[in-house]
């Protein structure tokens, strides 16, 4: 009898509008959600093929010089998901990096386009970004942060050229920004996703004597004017105690 009852119940009018009124409230609750309504997702693709030839290269096995031929072709699907902010304060963001292989000669490395597997050219899947991130809007100023691993792209000492993905570096970074003005500041540890390869490596710097050292971490930042017709970039950064730069930017329009 309970069963029938419960059943019945659930059957009745009364229920399925209440039932509807709530699904209702849940739908416009998620609408209302700025984290979820001001999501995006973006999917995109890159084709690729790098090709070098050198005429007089030395081959240390061979002991003699020989033309070289480096050539590598990749397909690239992105999905880059950005959430919105919950409570206009905090979000994260993920990014996907597949890399298919669909050709490559035998001296294909220095193109790094393709995953270097011991000497055979591969393709790769990673999640190349994966961070959480802050917004603070304190009108005129507005401070920006994300922790975890992110692509860097003229910021602070770093560039970051295309191929099928971009490096990722783990770390923190915020951008603090009044009018044209904007300051940059970066704390990175050291570990980097490199643009042709699914694996965590150690950032290192290589010496005039041929000497790597592994980076343990990295302090680098900028300050930025851009108006209309002028951009204006300086910048700063330091890698442990054996690598130091800094450098003044400016174009005009």
């Amino acid at each position: 009898m309970k069963v029938k009852r419960i059943a019945l119940l659930m059957l009745s009018p009364c229920f399925l509008a209440v039932s509807a009124a709530n699904a209702g409230n849940w739908e416009d609750s998620i609408k209302e959600n700025s984290l979820i309504s001001d999501s995006e997702l973006e999917l995109s693709t890159i084709n690729m093929w790098k090709y070098l030839k050198t005429e007089n290269r030395f081959d240390k096995e061979e002991q003699r010089y020989r033309k070289q031929v480096a050539n590598a072709w990749g397909q690239n699907f992105q999905a880059d998901f950005r959430s919105g902010y919950l409570g206009g304060i905090l979000g994260f963001d993920v990014s996907y990096y597949g890399g298919i292989k669909l050709g490559a000669s035998k001296d294909f490395a220095s193109r790094a386009i393709l995953y270097n597997d011991d000497g055979d050219a591969k393709g790769y899947n990673k999640i190349g970004q994966r961070f959480a991130k802050v917004k603070f809007d304190l009108d005129p100023v507005l401070i920006n942060g994300k922790a975890g691993w992110f692509t860097l792209k003229n910021t602070g000492i770093f560039t970051n050229s295309q191929r099928l993905s971009l490096n990722s570096y783990n770390g923190y970074a915020t951008n603090t920004a009044m009018g044209d003005w904007s300051l940059d500041l970066l704390f990175l540890d050291g570990k980097v996703m490199r643009r042709d390869s699914p694996n965590i490596d150690r950032m290192y710097f290589s010496d005039g004597n041929g000497v790597r050292h592994n980076i343990d971490h990295v302090l680098t930042g900028g300050i930025n004017y851009n108006s209309k017709p002028l951009k204006v970039f300086y910048f700063y950064g330091q890698a442990d105690d054996v690598f130091r730069q800094q450098g003044l930017e400016a174009k005009y329009n």
